[in-house]
């Protein structure tokens, strides 16, 4: 079984680094590098992506921004896909200002003690810690330029899904998440129409503010297939004859 980590707008992965210490190293998660994925769209990075899965068996985690990335994996691999664990994420237009990403220079997005304010308050909710911002910001500075801008494009751009699934999935919601709106859930749902949420105090960043909680959401979303998915005995039952 392959378990896929797809990260948000920073696309490194780095900020799944408290979420992968708290999984069991038998899971052996692979965190994908969205800068390394050819394509631009939604669709290419899924399309190669899929391409580089070999398993027959697939649980994707998809953090924020790669929720629409989740989504195309599910029409392109199918039933190989047997679990989707969304965090904080959204596959349509995450808010109503979200359509003016594109407008966002990457220069806002380093660190400040005004961006380090917004983050902490806006991203946080006033659940994190400077170290934590500090390790955000960190992060997207590792990415590339053009590629973190055409992610914010392909946020402004986002559109409504064609396709629904019955897919299991399960949506990890912040309780204080102000930068995805019910709206986009409540869209997400439509899609994924056998969905569980699951509410943790957080605010947007969840899986660096609840690592713990949310391995062992992931956990039991994996030993929950596993379970499905066990060989059935075959033992009989002997009598005996009076």
């Amino acid at each position: 079984m392959d378990l896929i980590l797809l990260p948000g707008l920073d696309g490194s992965g780095i900020l799944f680094r408290d979420l992968i210490a708290a999984l069991p190293t038998t899971l052996n998660p692979r965190v994908i590098y969205l800068d390394e994925l050819n394509g631009e769209s939604f669709s290419e990075k899924a399309f190669d992506l899929s391409n580089k899965i070999q398993d027959s068996e697939v649980i994707i985690v998809a953090e924020s921004y790669s929720g629409r990335i989740a989504y195309e994996l599910c029409d392109l691999l199918g039933k190989k896909i047997k679990r989707v664990i969304f965090l904080a994420s959204f596959i349509t237009s995450p808010s109503y200002t979200s359509k003016l990403a594109h407008i966002i220079p990457t220069a806002i997005l380093k660190e400040s003690h005004l961006n380090t304010w917004l983050l902490l308050h806006v991203g946080f909710a006033g659940y994190g810690s400077k170290h934590q911002a500090k390790h955000v910001f960190k992060s997207i500075s590792l990415a590339d330029k053009q590629k973190l801008k055409n992610r914010l494009n392909n946020i402004a751009a986002l559109d409504k899904p064609l396709k629904s699934y019955d897919t299991k999935a399960i949506y990890i919601k912040p309780t204080h998440d102000l930068l995805v709106s019910k709206r986009a859930i409540k869209e997400l749902l439509v899609v994924f129409k056998n969905t569980q949420i699951n509410a943790l105090e957080s605010g947007h960043f969840i899986a660096q503010t609840q690592p713990i909680q949310c391995a062992k959401i992931i956990i039991s979303a994996v030993n929950e297939y596993k379970n499905e998915n066990k060989p059935r005995s075959t033992n009989s039952l002997h009598s005996t004859a009076p």
